[in-house]
């Protein structure tokens, strides 16, 4: 058995943070654009050809940066809310961990890094166990103290944010492709985990990247984009025995459309040896190829959308809703000017006045005053909750989808 390598060296942004070798392949670039939450994204897509794990060229990315990003910005439509449709996934991944946890430990404690709004936290809190929560987001840890009086902790993962406590279980949903230094993560997630204790982690699934939306899938911000064997490699070289793994597509009123892929892994002392030997580099840069002939296919088509809603609207002006990546892709790769866009609306404050290609954002709160009835959503997690949004606001809007058709 593979034993828990403790003195695995430092790795910088041209190193694979898995197998530490410098051996990385650029496969392609994403699109270039403008955001307006960062500023020179890494584009460049890298593979590793020692054992296959996907990366982006992070040489240009400062770690203060990256936390400014994700503890400034707010990502979701209603801050500290769980709209009631995204509920029945994380019920879902809840029980899937109390389906294969073992019956015979009385719960004991856990945490979930990345915790969000802390609905997570809340199950698993009803299902027996005592928990904490980590996340970058000051506004999800107040959140997460004032409704559910749960402790939390704001930052950045590590033994010293969490005061060196010690877990039975650590749950890790579609948070660790975002951290410059996943083996770090894990390595501290072990440090955190009691002895035989459980870490569940859950991440988009590179093995099947969906081509059919507008924004680039291989992208900021996710800087790395794993597979099965790529993560499961990982946890094996930090002491996990892999217990169990199942494959997800999620459907778009999931909140996260698109496959991922969930892990169960189990401190042991002796790792598995399922995937730590195994270079996927072959079938991962094959299927890249593959799905970036679909991406730039799909694309392509994309400008249909755009010009059939043009039709419909007339010369009634327009607002975007929703100022983030997806808005960002739009204006830089498709043709807008048959619509007359008056200015950007999104729920997060924090980009309030700030402008995509030269468009104006304004909050969600001046809707009403702005006598705009036309609206385009521009996202792909969230059509349907904006959608009844805007229509709670004033029924007569006319508001139009570019994956779900509403008003059309």
């Amino acid at each position: 058995m593979t034993q828990p390598n403790k003195n695995i060296p430092a790795t910088g942004p041209s190193h694979c943070n898995s197998c530490r070798g410098n051996n990385l392949e650029h496969v392609f670039s994403n699109l270039n654009r403008p955001s307006p939450r960062f500023t020179d994204q890494p584009t460049k897509v890298l593979i590793c050809r020692d054992c296959g794990l996907v990366s982006l060229d992070m040489r240009k990315l400062r770690a203060d940066d990256l936390g400014t990003y994700y503890s400034t910005f707010n990502h979701f439509e209603q801050p500290g809310q769980l709209v009631e449709e995204h509920r029945p996934l994380r019920e879902g991944q809840v029980q899937w961990i109390l389906d294969r946890v073992s019956h015979n430990r009385v719960r004991g404690t856990a945490l979930d890094i990345g915790c969000g709004a802390g609905y997570v936290l809340y199950l698993l809190n009803e299902a027996g166990y005592t928990v904490n929560g980590v996340d970058y987001s000051p506004a999800m840890i107040r959140h997460l103290q004032t409704l559910y009086q749960f402790e939390g902790f704001q930052g950045a993962f590590s033994q010293a944010l969490v005061k060196n406590r010690t877990y039975d279980l650590i749950t890790s949903f579609k948070v660790l492709e975002h951290l410059m230094d996943p083996s770090g993560a894990v390595s501290d997630m072990a440090a955190c985990l009691n002895d035989e204790g459980y870490l569940v982690i859950e991440v988009p699934d590179s093995e099947s990247p969906k081509p059919d939306q507008l924004p680039d899938f291989f992208a900021f911000d996710h800087l790395f984009h794993f597979t099965r064997t790529t993560l499961g490699a990982i946890l094996e070289r930090y002491g996990f025995s892999i217990i169990d793994s199942e494959q997800f597509d999620y459907d778009i009123s999931s909140g996260t459309p698109g496959p991922a892929f969930r892990i169960l892994a189990q401190k042991t002392g002796a790792a598995s040896e399922m995937f730590i030997h195994h270079n996927e580099y072959s079938s991962q840069h094959e299927r890249m190829q593959t799905y970036k002939r679909n991406h730039d296919s799909y694309v392509a088509g994309f400008q249909t959308k755009i010009n059939a809603i043009a039709r419909r609207v007339g010369n009634a002006p327009v607002a975007i809703y929703c100022g983030g990546e997806h808005t960002a892709e739009l204006l830089t790769r498709l043709d807008l000017s048959g619509l007359d866009i008056a200015c950007i609306f999104d729920g997060d404050p924090a980009l309030s006045g700030r402008m995509i290609d030269g468009i104006p954002i304004r909050h969600r709160d001046e809707i009403p005053i702005s006598n705009l009835t036309h609206f385009l959503l521009s996202t792909t997690n969230h059509e349907e909750s904006i959608y009844r949004t805007l229509k709670q606001m004033d029924r007569s809007y006319r508001v139009f989808g570019l994956y779900q058709k509403f008003d059309e």
